[in-house]
């Protein structure tokens, strides 16, 4: 399948005499990509980094770490007092809001572990092991 998509794209899209090296390369090099690509599909990377995410970093303080962040390179771009003050408000909201969610969420760990003896230890065991990497 593969060799058949590459004949067609090499028919399809010739190297001429004239062209240059690059030029050349560039063309032979988009060529077996787009017949891998079509022949094989493509694959997400990074697809398991949404399973290992952690529990507290919510949609909120996403938003207030984009927020923080846009404010960083707002400061950074001016060098303005007041932006570096607008900063220091985003980053200590930001960080107040991460332990508030940690605490919570530490607060709901250790209730789930109250009331489910039988679950606890093998739970313990699954966080220590993901904690230890």
């Amino acid at each position: 399948m593969f060799n058949e998509r590459l004949k067609t794209k090499i028919t399809d899209h010739l190297i001429k005499e004239e062209q240059i090296v690059d030029d050349s390369w560039n063309t032979m090099k988009t060529n077996i990509l787009e017949a891998a690509k079509e022949a094989l599909g493509t694959r997400i990377v990074g697809i398991a980094a949404k399973h290992k995410s952690t529990s507290w970093f919510t949609e909120e303080v996403k938003a207030l770490a984009n927020e923080k962040r846009e404010s960083y390179l707002r400061y950074r771009s001016m060098k303005i007092q007041t932006e570096y003050r607008k900063y220091v408000k985003a980053r200590n909201r930001v960080n107040r809001q991460i332990r508030e969610t940690k605490r919570e969420h530490w607060r709901k760990f250790s209730k789930n572990m109250e009331n489910d003896m039988y679950g606890t230890q093998r739970r313990i065991w699954n966080m220590l092991r993901a904690r230890k990497n």
